[in-house]
């Protein structure tokens, strides 16, 4: 983990086009932040007050700053949205998105936080609340928790991309799983080998 290696990024970018690869976007980076409380078995979300995703529960995070160390980025993004230190941090997938409405692709480095001190608070921008891991509110949150939220529950890395037509339809997307943090890259939808259909969406209930 550390600062984002944008040099990294590019050879990645490189090596698909090299394979036929036709879609290469720039790129904005941001976190995502899942504090967890594994004694009683439950995740803490945040009710969105306000800007992007709105109305919608999610994890906390946002933007990581250009040369901005990731592992620093996580921390102040949850103690500014919750007031929580982060005292554990472990890196457990990594999520990319696009959409006609995106002028770039998405990619969120999905983060747990196992450990932390203080109180969950409100703020200006997110509304915290404790929900029960296996129990979180798919239809109000984003579409794509659904697929890879299984993983992440199992304690699976996982990897994934998902295309959105505008903010609420998902029309396509790949998802893997690795098995180490050293083989955790973001990914490209376009591949000759992918999952297309998550094998945990049956047991699931359907967004209303």
């Amino acid at each position: 983990m550390g600062t984002i290696n944008c040099a990294k990024i590019l050879r990645n970018q490189f090596k698909l086009l090299k394979r036929g690869t036709i879609m290469i976007r720039p790129r904005k980076i941001y976190n995502l932040v899942l504090v967890t409380d594994q004694q009683n078995n439950q995740v803490l979300l945040g009710y969105k007050k306000r800007g992007f995703g709105v109305d919608k529960w999610s994890g906390f995070g946002g933007k990581v700053d250009i040369g901005e160390d990731i592992e620093v980025s996580v921390k102040r993004e949850l103690f500014e949205e919750s007031s929580l230190i982060a005292e554990e941090i472990v890196k457990v997938g990594i999520l990319c998105f696009d959409s006609d409405t995106y002028s770039c692709v998405h990619e969120a480095h999905v983060f747990q936080v196992p450990k932390f001190s203080g109180n969950p608070t409100e703020s200006d921008e997110m509304k915290p609340k404790w929900f029960p891991i296996d129990s979180i509110p798919y239809d109000q949150m984003w579409r794509d928790f659904q697929y890879w939220w299984p993983y992440f529950r199992k304690g699976q890395l996982f990897s994934a991309f998902f295309m959105y037509q505008g903010l609420e339809v998902i029309t396509d997307y790949r998802l893997i799983t690795v098995n180490n943090y050293k083989e955790l890259e973001p990914i490209e939808l376009h591949e000759t080998s992918f999952l297309r259909h998550s094998p945990f969406l049956s047991t699931l209930a359907a967004p209303h």
